[in-house]
């Protein structure tokens, strides 16, 4: 014996000290000592005050009886057996050489005792209590089982006279916590079933009697839930049950604790009345002959024997006769000792009986014989067991039958017809824990549930998606209605709600029904998931979670609160939620793992999911007419071929869900498919099973014919495969167990199938008078097994299973009372078969790929209801966390949907999310200008924050409406998530971006590098209404400005924002730039070449009309518009457009004189920019533009010239860009070059335009050809020209310095200009090196001379030798001089006479021009100097074929000059000199004498009759000499 107990003291004192102490107790008591039927029966013992051994006699008495064994007589046999022990005690060492019984025996008798107070009873209970407290009862005492048999017994029996109602029930509470240490503790696992069932049985008689005050019941039920604890956590230990063959005569095990109907024993336990107790214990004295039948021995080391004591467990007579009626049925039960090694501890029998009668409590027969607080208490138990052992309980079929059939059956039918919120609460806690332990197992127990469920919560499904639908058409169509706002429920309305959600329940009880199923989705993530693959994806199945979801969307709406509480509509609402969190977070984890959606391997079942819509329109085709339902059902490729009937009755038997079982029962029973029935009915599996079991798993797949012929060949193939099944070697009986194994042959089986199908009718149909007894039936088969009789056990079974279980034909009973249990019989029938053909398959799906396949489909198919219900409750909820989850439930919707290629989807929630911005117009602001009905458009300056702003109504209503801000942040993140992929649903979003710039609310330049690489000036915001400056920050104001602020805005006069209203746009502003509404459209330029082009054709569509447009607006919103469409195209070039905004462009800017010149400016580079994507079809476009902007050009030169900048560049790149398809065609355009030479006339645009020809002439010089060369010298000529502006600074320098000033020479500010026109005159000289190229020339028409080319070379280089700045007039006469001496100038071919005037003859006459010369006074005259010399040279060098007219006109020229400066002696003299050197060297070629004849100077005479007369002498001297020679 194990000496690790919990008190110090010796066991073996303390027996003797409890002995001691309740001898005293009864020795005290008025009952024992003095009166009553005791006191004859002790007589003097007692009697005296001295102790009842105080004299020797007695003494000697005692002595005597314990060593010869003689039976104590009139004396009290409970006292007696005390003192007694306690001699017996006192005698040993140690309490391990008492037997265990011996000790307790005198307590327990005690206990059981009717006629003993309550007071005693209770010492003697908290003796026992002590000794197991103290381990002094434990697992290693010998007779351990019967010790605890008698225990429990004695406890459970426990009787004794009431008197103190409060006092006994502390008593009866301590007797039930006794009984629960003994059970909780390593004893309660030595206990038989039949002790611990006594255990069970006594809490749970307590706990329900309705007349036991509430604490003692309150006791009983802990104890009892605790006990349960013990009990079914040992299932986990216990052998999983192989199975039963139930064609074997089996022993089972029958507890005592029940009554011989098999219920619960009343409660009897506890006190009686003193009246009651005095008479009965007059009948049932216990004479002193029974106390010595009991047997007291001691265990002594000098006896050779140790005997047991054994205490009668059936508890003499008391039971039968202190039961008010109520006896434990206790026959059969025997007074002899059962070894220890013959008792078992408990396990399945207790286990099955304990849930027995605890189901059987919440069946709907015994609701009114069951308080609900009975009803609660079998809940209760029930969620303990499934709790401690659901998960193990499903591997014992003896009890998970039980809970699958039975259990589920009731908690049916207690959900649909409780009306009390605790009761449901419970009802629904034992759903929740079946369905999270056992939701493999109990897959149709669980759909049944989860409908019933819905049935309670909604009336009308139908109503129900109808309501759905409605909502959905309300938030996706608003755009197309114009319109969303909610108007109050009507009457009619409010009653079409109550015929949709009244279910005849109590609101409470739809919150805990809705509270119930949130733990579903609190507990799994995947349970949506999970729920679809169970249900949704199986053929024979409901779709559960596409309903639940749809119930979750409806019961989510505001209005359903008039049914419901107000908490429904959120719980319900976090269901919806819930599944919209897990399936993006798992979308997300694929996103991160780069899992691609549309690569994924289809799963199987999903597969299967797509198909079960036309599997169920098949089945109902076959529901009509069987052959064509096979024939589509081949069609659509359930069935491959309808000609193998091992294929179609495998379909028939595994499909059979949604198949009209009277069909299939004719279809089986006619003679052509005999075949396909032997087939079908292989399928089923009855091993171990009786006939009557078989066959009612037979019939539940069909309904059995009516005809006796089909009849007939149904059961003879049934007949075949049951003996089949059945064990081929029979099991003789043995003379140990007399089992017998019953085996029909062929005929034996064919009768006793018939007799059973007839039994099932006699004993269930109703207008049968006299059903059937046993012994009918049994003397109906004499003689039939095998020429004898079936054994009466086997008959006996097979009776009362029909009796007590229809063999249900599953449509006879429909419309009648017995059509729920008809539905139930078969779903559980339907569950078995499922679970013998090893259909259950638990799953673990933890596989991301596989959930996200399920999630898709079930999202798709529920996605328009969740968005619609996410924003119905978004536009109704008032806190600002729940607005905020909504919308942001709604962001996750698109994202999901984005993943899965749902496009269609995200293109809605774009388009709905647009319209709760409440800036496309469609959903009005729920917030109204309190201090004025409108406010107009006004640019306000604050000058302290160094800030404009533009407050405006929509600004100011925009800022206020949280709504709407958190919309439109939401908006462009799901933009961007979507990859700003365009569709036709960006009209509305076009719509808010033309909305906030017509309110002054964003910046209208979204392409600023566009803007400076075109030279564009920034795009204005629209000119607002009113403008004001304000001075004073907005926090600064005190209490009277604001007041101030306030009557301002009431003010019709004075349109200035108050502060609020400032505040409000400011608010607006801060969102819209939170919102980053500008990159929206840089990250679609981004994107591919059709997305941009889909935008530009919405854009194109929201360009406003000008008469349907304030014109405030027009101009800006339109180039607004047209800008980023000019961007767009410039990447895509996209022809239609292009040539759709050209037109649109020319429509819609005439005529030009209406609008200002930096409009049509800007225009026309959007329109040349364009025109770079265009090609040959664009020509006359091409044109036509040049055309109009020529005019523009030549109407208003002036004006033009300020935007030089931003229309050179784009009429350049058409040229410069090699490969252009205008290149050419621009090239010959004579206004194309003219509108370049206008621009370079200003000063800002020259070095713009002399680059564009650098790189013409360097990069592309085969653009100039001969039919643009004038154009091209012209261009260069006005380029040169304009370094005039140089003379300005030149001439100022002279004075300076004239008048004593030190200027710095080189600080000219038009240098640069000058630097410009210098290049250019050299670029002009280049253009000498073309003319001899190939291109060039082969531009050159056969009938022209080519070297007419090199005149307005030379003229225009001689052009800027008269130019007012005289660097660059020097620098051109250095290129002219070069240019007319050059070896490169083609002479030969060249008229010198033409080249001479070309190049100075017209320069010179120029020079003579006043305001030539009035350009710089002084300079010219070097200038003069320089040509007249230059002229002199080119004499010399060309041959003239008339030298005298050349010179003829180059004298006259000369004396032009000599007489206009006779005032400059230094001029004169240096021509004269000129002019006489190349006279000297052309004088053989002249004649001198028609030179004096000449209108010229006189000093120009004088010179020439000098050189006559100089030539004369020469002559003379040369003659002489010649005659002297």
């Amino acid at each position: 014996m194990s000496d690790k107990r919990l008190s110090t003291v010796d066991p073996l004192s303390l027996a003797i000290e409890e002995c001691t102490f309740i001898t005293s107790v009864m020795r005290k008591s008025t009952k024992s000592a003095s009166s009553g039927p005791l006191s004859t029966l002790l007589g003097t013992q007692f009697g005296k005050e001295s102790t009842p051994y105080g004299e020797d006699e007695g003494s000697t008495r005692l002595s005597a009886f314990l060593k010869s064994g003689n039976k104590i007589k009139e004396d009290d046999h409970f006292l007696s057996g005390f003192i007694e022990l306690r001699s017996m005690l006192s005698e040993l060492k140690t309490i391990n050489d008492i037997d265990m019984l011996t000790l307790l025996q005198p307590f327990l008798l005690l206990i059981k005792s009717p006629i003993t107070s309550g007071y005693i009873t209770d010492i003697a209970v908290s003796s026992l209590s002590k000794f197991v407290r103290y381990g002094i009862v434990n697992e290693n005492c010998p007779n351990i089982f019967q010790c605890l048999g008698q225990i429990v017994s004695a406890l459970s029996h426990c009787r004794f006279e009431g008197s103190d109602q409060t006092q006994d029930d502390i008593l009866l509470i301590k007797i039930i916590q006794l009984l629960e240490l003994i059970v909780t503790s390593n004893l309660g696992d030595l206990l038989t079933d039949d002790s611990m069932y006594e255990s069970v049985s006594t809490c749970f008689s307590l706990a329900i009697n309705t007349r036991r005050r509430e604490i003692l019941r309150s006791a009983a039920e802990t104890s009892l839930i605790g006990i349960t604890e013990k009990i079914f956590t040992k299932l986990r230990y216990i052998q999983i049950d192989s199975g039963i063959d139930h064609n074997v005569k089996t022993t089972e095990v029958e507890l005592t604790a029940t009554t011989e109907t098999g219920e619960l024993p009343n409660d009897i336990i506890g006190g009686t009345e003193y009246g009651e107790s005095h008479d009965c214990a007059v009948k049932d004295k216990v004479s002193a002959d029974e106390l010595a039948e009991t047997g007291i021995q001691v265990r002594n080391s000098q006896e050779s024997s140790n005997s047991s004591a054994q205490l009668d467990h059936d508890g003499s007579q008391d039971h039968k006769n202190y039961g008010d009626d109520q006896s434990y049925s206790t026959a059969g039960k025997t007074n002899l000792p059962i070894a220890d090694d013959d008792q078992l501890p408990f396990g399945i029998p207790c286990m099955k009986e304990y849930m027995n009668h605890t189901i059987e409590i919440l069946s709907p027969d015994n609701q009114f014989r069951f308080t609900e607080s009975s009803r609660v208490l079998a809940l209760n138990i029930l969620n303990t067991i499934v709790e401690v052992s659901g998960g193990v309980i499903v591997h014992h079929p003896s009890l998970f039958q039980l809970i699958s059939d039975r259990a589920c059956h009731h908690l049916v039918q207690l959900v649909q017809t409780a009306d009390s919120p605790y009761l449901l609460t419970l009802a629904m806690k034992l759903f929740l824990n079946l369905t999270l332990t056992m939701n493999h197992y109990l897959k149709i127990q669980i759909e049944l549930l989860m409908t019933t469920i819905f049935q309670c919560m909604v009336a009308d499904s139908k109503m129900l998606v109808n309501d759905l639908d409605r909502n959905v058409e309300r938030i996706f169509e608003m755009g197309q209605k114009g319109t969303f706002e909610v108007e109050p429920l009507s009457a009619k309305e409010i009653e079409e709600l109550g015929a949709e959600f009244h279910t005849g329940k109590l609101p409470v009880i739809k919150e805990i029904l809705a509270e119930t199923l949130s733990v579903l989705w609190v507990r799994s993530p995947l349970f949506f998931n999970s729920l679809f693959q169970s249900y949704d994806c199986d053929f024979d199945r409901s779709d559960m979670a596409e309903s639940l979801l749809k119930l979750l969307c409806r019961l989510s709406a505001s209005e359903v609160t008039l049914f419901t509480t107000s908490n429904v509509p959120s719980i319900c609402m976090e269901g919806v939620v819930s599944f919209v969190d897990g399936v993006y977070e798992r979308t997300r984890t694929a996103s991160k793992a780069n899992i691609e959606f549309e690569k994924l391997q289809p799963n199987q079942l999903v597969l299967q999911q797509i198909k079960k819509s036309d599997f169920i329109e098949c089945t109902k085709k076959w529901n009509e007419k069987p052959q064509k339902g096979l024939e589509m059902l081949q069609e659509k490729g359930f069935i491959h071929d309808i000609n193998d009937v091992s294929e179609v009755s495998r379909f028939l038997f595994e499909k059979s869900g949604r198949i009209d079982k009277k069909k299939l029962g004719e279809l089986l029973a006619k003679p052509s498919n005999t075949e396909l029935l032997k087939e079908f009915v292989k399928l089923l599996d009855f091993r171990n099973l009786r006939p009557d079991e078989a066959l009612r798993m037979l019939l539940n797949n069909f309904r059995l014919p009516g005809e006796a012929q089909q009849i007939e060949r149904i059961i003879e193939a049934f007949n075949e495969r049951y003996i089949a099944c059945q064990d081929s070697e029979a099991i003789s009986p043995t003379a140990e167990d007399g089992d017998e194994k019953v085996t029909p042959d062929q005929d034996s089986l064919l009768v006793l199938s018939f007799s059973i199908i007839m039994l099932n009718t006699d004993l269930h149909n109703p207008n049968v008078k006299k059903p059937m007894t046993l012994e009918d039936y049994q003397r109906n088969l004499r003689g039939c097994y095998k020429g004898k009789d079936f054994p009466e056990w086997y008959t006996e079974k097979i009776y009362h299973s029909i009796r007590e279980k229809e063999i249900i034909m599953p449509e006879e009973h429909r419309g009648t009372s017995k059509w729920y249990e008809t539905v139930w019989h078969s779903l559980i029938a339907e569950q078995a078969t499922k679970m013998l053909s090893d259909d259950v398959i638990v799953r673990e799906d933890d596989n991301l790929e596989d959930s996200l396949q399920f999630d898709k489909v079930l999202f798709e198919k529920t996605s328009k209801y969740i968005v619609s219900t996410l924003v119905t409750m978004f536009d109704d909820a008032t806190h600002d966390s729940v607005v905020t989850r909504m919308i942001s439930t709604v962001e996750k919707c698109a994202a999901i949907a984005s993943y899965f290629g749902m496009r269609d989807l995200v293109d809605h929630i774009i388009e709905i999310v647009a319209h709760l911005t409440t800036l496309t117009g469609v959903k009005p602001s729920e917030f109204a200008l309190e201090s004025r009905e409108s406010l107009p458009i006004t640019e306000l300056r604050l000058e302290k924050e160094n800030e404009t702003i533009t407050v405006s109504y929509l600004s100011v209503l925009f800022g206020r409406d949280f709504r709407a801000q958190l919309s439109t942040l939401v908006l462009f993140r799901i933009l961007k998530k979507s990859n700003f992929r365009v569709s036709k649903h960006w009209d509305f979003l076009v719509k808010i971006v033309l909305t906030l710039f017509e309110n002054g609310l964003i910046e209208p330049n979204l392409f600023p590098e566009f803007q400076k690489r075109i030279g564009l000036g920034k795009l204005s915001k629209p000119k607002p209404e009113f403008q004001f400056s304000r001075t004073k920050a907005l926090k600064d104001n005190g209490l009277f400005s604001t007041f101030s602020s306030y009557l301002k805005g009431l003010s019709d006069d004075t349109p200035e924002p108050t502060d609020e209203e400032i505040e409000c746009t400011l608010s607006a502003m801060e969102c819209i730039k939170t919102s980053n509404i500008s990159s929206l459209f840089r990250s679609v330029s981004k994107t591919s070449p059709e997305n941009i082009n889909a935008l530009v054709s919405i854009l194109l569509k929201s360009i406003p009309k000008k008469e349907k447009t304030d014109p405030r607006l027009f101009i800006p919103e339109t180039l607004f518009i047209l800008e980023i469409c000019v961007c767009y195209l410039l990447l895509t070039g996209d022809s239609k457009l292009v040539v759709e905004i050209l037109n649109l462009c020319d429509e819609i800017f005439s005529p030009a004189e209406d609008f200002r010149m930096g409009c049509l400016v800007r225009v026309n580079a959007y329109k040349l920019l364009l025109l770079h994507n265009g090609d040959d079809s664009n020509v006359d476009l091409l044109n036509s533009t040049i055309d109009k902007f020529y005019d523009i050009a030549d109407k208003n030169r002036d004006a033009l010239m300020k935007y030089g900048s931003v229309i050179l560049h784009p009429l350049q790149m058409l040229i410069l860009v090699k490969g252009t398809w205008c290149q050419k065609i621009l090239a010959r355009n004579s206004k194309y070059w003219s509108l370049i030479r206008i621009f370079a006339s200003s000063p800002k645009n020259t070095e713009l335009v002399y680059q564009f020809m650098r790189n013409l002439v360097e990069t592309l010089p085969e653009i100039i050809t001969y039919q643009n060369y004038m154009d091209v010298l012209g261009l260069l000529d006005e380029i040169s020209a304009v370094g005039a502006y140089g003379a300005q600074w030149e001439q100022e320098y002279d004075k300076l310095i004239a008048s004593g000033h030190k200027v710095e020479k080189n600080k000219n500010p038009f240098q640069e200009l000058v630097a410009t026109a210098t290049k250019s005159i050299t670029l002009t000289l280049g253009l000498t090196k073309l003319f001899d190229s190939s291109d060039f020339r082969s531009t050159v028409p056969n009938d022209t001379d080519s070297s007419s080319i090199w005149y307005p070379l030379i003229e225009a280089i001689a052009h800027q030798c008269y130019n007012p700045c005289r660097e660059l007039r020097s620098h051109a006469l250095k290129a002219l001089t070069t240019l007319l001496i050059s070896s490169d100038l083609p002479l030969d071919s060249l008229s010198p006479e033409l080249v001479l005037d070309a190049g100075c003859i017209r320069l010179l006459l120029e020079l003579l021009k006043p305001d030539v010369e009035g350009t710089d006074a002084e300079g010219m005259i070097k200038t003069q100097h320089d040509v007249l010399n230059l002229t002199c040279k080119v004499i010399l060098i060309y041959k003239f074929t008339d030298v005298n007219a050349v010179i003829s006109k180059v004298l006259a020229i000369s004396s032009k000059f000599i007489v206009k400066n006779r005032h400059r002696q230094n001029f004169k003299d240096e021509v004269l000199e000129f002019l006489k050197n190349m006279l000297l060297v052309k004088k053989e070629q002249v004649s001198l004498e028609n030179l004096e004849k000449l209108q010229i100077d006189k000093s120009l005479k004088q010179m020439i009759d000098g050189i006559r007369e100089a030539e004369d002498t020469d002559g003379k001297e040369n003659l002489k000499s010649s005659t002297q020679e």
